[in-house]
């Protein structure tokens, strides 16, 4: 009955360590092949699982892998649609990118091991320097009311919880969920907390983006090495037609008069040279 009992609780420990071997998997160019569709549910029924006993190790590191599939998908997806010039989409995705890697780091996950997580981070903030977005919404508002996902009680305006949103805690990340707030205003700035509120004109017209449809018919694949570096070069003043008191035609939303008019160059622009396999 003893020996009964210790093998199916070593079959059952051994069945639990799926999440391990996906890790392995995502750590070798094996993670091509994997099924993900198949692999998100397995792991999902494995930390239903693990929730019973809490074990707070074990979920985090399910937590990581589940975050991680979902950002090679997600890579998978901006490049499809930076081949078929969907560069504002493209750009959603890099952002969605960009915050899973912020909570894995704030959650003092270590992924150096795994090199499709290091290349599509290099690659997702790489790309974003290739966009011409400069100018940013940003919406400021007074959150009056808070609650945290995880216990549900009040995190604004006083706190009866001990969470701490973007931490995980039992295989789910935790955050505030906004009840009530005041909207102030809306800023115009160049260093947003959100990116996806572009201020970009004719933002959906591919020739607005010379940088990536001259750069992007030349990637073959998601997955190969390329590199660029960024010159500032400059054209003739007389090349444009434009006031003191206008934006600046370098699009960094400065008046002219407080932009490139200062350099006595002429109008700066980014000049790329890029190394491709």
């Amino acid at each position: 009955m003893i020996k009964m009992v210790l093998k199916i609780f070593i079959r059952s420990r051994i069945e639990l360590m799926f999440y391990l071997n996906v890790y392995e998997e995502l750590k070798t160019s094996r993670f091509h092949n994997i099924n993900f569709l198949e692999y998100k549910k397995k792991l999902e029924e494995e930390k239903k699982i693990l929730k019973t006993g809490h074990n707070q190790d074990e979920l985090l590191k399910i937590w990581f892998i589940q975050t991680a599939i979902e950002i090679i998908e997600q890579y998978y997806e901006c490049f499809s649609l930076l081949k078929k010039r969907s560069y504002q989409k493209a750009w959603n995705i890099l952002e969605k990118i960009e915050i899973s890697f912020i909570n894995i780091k704030f959650n003092n996950i270590i992924y150096s091991d795994c090199p499709v997580l290091v290349y599509i981070e290099k690659y997702t903030y790489m790309l974003q320097k290739l966009y011409p977005y400069k100018i940013f919404a940003s919406p400021e508002m007074l959150h009056k009311k808070v609650v945290c996902s995880v216990c549900g009680k009040t995190m604004i305006p006083f706190s009866d919880c001990l969470h701490i949103a973007g931490k995980v805690y039992d295989g789910e990340m935790c955050y505030g969920i906004v009840k009530e707030l005041d909207f102030i205003n809306v800023a115009m700035v160049t260093k947003p907390n959100q990116k996806y509120s572009v201020c970009f004109q004719d933002i959906e017209n591919p020739k607005r983006y010379k940088v990536l449809e001259y750069i992007i018919p030349k990637l073959k694949s998601e997955f190969i090495q390329w590199t660029y570096n960024i010159y500032t070069d400059y054209e003739p003043y007389s090349n444009y037609k434009i006031g003191r008191n206008d934006l600046c035609p370098c699009g960094s939303g400065k008046k002219f008069k407080r932009c490139c008019l200062l350099n006595n160059q002429g109008i700066a622009y980014p000049h790329y040279e890029f190394t491709l396999p």
